[in-house]
């Protein structure tokens, strides 16, 4: 379970703003982001099946935050 920081509720998964650097909770979520629209979780395993039948998931622009953050990660690791 993961704390939300804005409400303190406990919930399974927390919203990430990448643009705002925000976190969030589904509930706060109209609060921080008001045309948030409501739509499905995907695990990483939905997103691979998606992409090997050639549907774009909307994923491009998470998938490459995550990878820029995990390269600033690996070489912060790797200086000291």
């Amino acid at each position: 379970m993961k704390t939300c920081r804005s409400c303190g509720s406990s919930v399974l998964a927390l919203i990430f703003d990448i643009e705002k650097k925000l976190l969030f909770c589904h509930e706060c979520a109209p609060r921080f982001c008001p045309t948030l629209v409501r739509s499905p979780v995907y695990t990483d395993k939905d997103i691979a099946l998606l992409k090997s039948m050639g549907i774009d998931a909307g994923t491009g622009r998470i998938e490459q935050f995550l990878r820029e953050r995990r390269n600033e990660l690996e070489l912060n690791s790797n200086r000291g």
